[in-house]
């Protein structure tokens, strides 16, 4: 099953506030993770693909000049990627080279 929702925005941004986008076990509300994703556009470029109420996929335009701090960066931002997912960094960089996405998430 395959839910698509449509809706006006200004911006790329406005998907997280129309998916009510948020990590509230991690006590952050959709425009706090909104002024992170944009700080990750200012410095590299995003494409977000995908906002619900609790994940966020995203497409780097350009690479990070240093790999090792952006995926630390996205570790304090959304732990889950490693605890519950990729198990350590080097695997979430690794993976994140490989298909210049990452898919966040907050359980």
């Amino acid at each position: 099953m395959v839910e698509v929702v449509l809706g006006k925005g200004e911006s790329q941004f406005d998907i997280l506030r129309i998916a009510e986008t948020d990590a509230c076990n991690y006590d952050m509300m959709t425009e706090e993770l909104i002024e992170k994703l944009q700080e990750y556009d200012r410095a590299f470029g995003i494409d977000i693909t995908q906002a619900e109420t609790d994940t966020v996929q995203f497409f780097l335009k350009n690479e990070p000049e240093d790999w090792k701090w952006f995926c630390k960066d996205l570790y304090d931002f959304c732990p889950d990627i490693v605890d519950q997912g990729c198990g350590n960094l080097e695997v979430l960089e690794s993976e994140i080279k490989k298909r210049k996405a990452v898919f966040l998430w907050w359980d």
